[in-house]
């Protein structure tokens, strides 16, 4: 996305918020029946498709889901069909897609995930019935922006606009924002989904934009909003 955004003529600064690191799953998650993979990020299926890859290739009757259609995309790059929400997806609307396809009553769901989490996807389908372990394959650790954050939030330096496309991103960099001559609440935010822009709005961010996905369509809604404002 960077590239498309200096493409346009944009200056871009690089300010990781979230290290990722990957974690073995226990063994016992490895070895639980599964009839349902659920994986929640891209992430997700970077670090963890590899353990479930052997179950793909026996050709065993799993059905493999995605919370979103970027997640799902990767699947289907890998020759999965994976069940998924139409629009911007989410753990609620994936549950009532599963609930709407499948009778969860008795299935063995394995969720592929980063540590920590709200649990609401897990809930979800526990209350339809279902047997449901995580499998946390990666986790998130903040990143030390102090000093991007110097540079870029001074009044001499025009920063029109920032981007995040995780609510652990959001906190962090807010976090490590505050004090500062320029406020970064007040400077535009783009996000990739409602509820980071909710995140956002509760946290005092004077203006969120929310895109389809944190790749071209966001390059187009950054352009557009700049046309007009």
């Amino acid at each position: 996305m960077a590239d498309q955004l200096k493409a346009y003529g944009h200056d871009v600064v690089m300010c990781p918020a979230i290290q990722i690191e990957a974690l073995e799953l226990d063994q016992q998650i490895l070895n639980h029946k599964v009839d349902v993979v659920v994986f929640v990020s891209p992430t997700s299926v970077d670090l963890g498709w590899e353990t479930v890859a052997a179950r793909a290739s026996n050709n065993e009757q799993v059905v493999y889901a995605a919370v979103g259609a970027v997640t799902a995309q990767m699947l289907r790059d890998k020759g999965i069909k994976p069940i998924f929400p139409n629009g911007e997806g989410g753990a609620s609307e994936l549950a009532s897609k599963l609930k709407k396809s499948l009778n969860l009553e008795g299935r063995n769901i394995l969720i592929m995930k980063g540590q920590g989490g709200s649990g609401v996807l897990k809930k979800s389908l526990t209350d339809c019935g279902a047997e449901v372990v995580e499998g946390d394959c990666y986790r998130r650790v903040d990143i030390d922006n102090s000093e991007i954050l110097n540079k870029i939030l001074l009044p001499d330096r025009s920063l029109n606009a920032w981007m995040v496309s995780s609510r652990s991103a959001l906190s962090n960099l807010l976090s490590q924002a505050g004090n500062r001559a320029v406020d970064l609440k007040s400077i535009p935010l783009f996000v990739n989904h409602s509820r980071i822009a909710l995140d956002a709005l509760r946290s005092g961010v004077k203006t969120t934009v929310i895109c389809l996905s944190a790749g071209a369509e966001m390059v187009v809604a950054i352009n557009s909003w700049f046309a007009e404002h």
